[in-house]
């Protein structure tokens, strides 16, 4: 009976050790775990250049700004700590709102934006709007060019 107690005792042992190795559940930042994988399609690009008040649309994209063009397909990856990263970008994670992940990084000078829409209790993403912007100068005046591009 005794040899029966500790086999059991050396078996139970053993399984706990195993279950305590294996670690938490994996964490979920705005429903989605680290290293989720998802591809959009850029269906509209919206490129601006504004010079204190005088706004020109469909100019050229700077190269320090990433640049997709209508048709393109993007591959999006989620960080390790929730950040949204595609080819050239890398946004922080802010907050989920019911069925949108929304993202932020930068300063006044230069930054990025995104809004991820998602539906589905293991969220299926449908859509995306990604923003960045550059401001530097000109003479005197400040220029901002900014690039939106909408996904599907």
């Amino acid at each position: 009976m005794k040899r029966f107690i500790l086999s059991i005792a050396g078996s139970f042992a053993l399984l706990s050790s195993s279950v305590f190795a294996a670690g938490p559940a994996s964490k979920t930042i705005g429903g989605f775990e680290p290293k989720t994988t998802f591809t959009l399609t850029v269906k509209k690009v919206v490129s601006t250049r504004t010079k204190n008040l005088n706004v020109e649309k469909n100019v050229p994209i700077p190269s320090s700004l990433p640049k997709f063009k209508k048709g393109d397909e993007i591959e999006f990856v989620i960080g390790n700590d929730g950040q949204l990263k595609g080819p050239g970008f890398s946004i922080d994670f802010k907050r989920a709102k019911r069925a949108v992940n929304l993202y932020a990084d930068g300063t006044l000078k230069n930054g990025e934006a995104a809004t991820v829409a998602k539906v589905g209790e293991e969220p299926e993403v449908i859509g995306a709007v990604l923003t960045f912007y550059k401001t530097g100068t000109s003479g005197f005046s400040i220029v901002t060019n900014e690039v939106v591009y909408m996904l599907e």
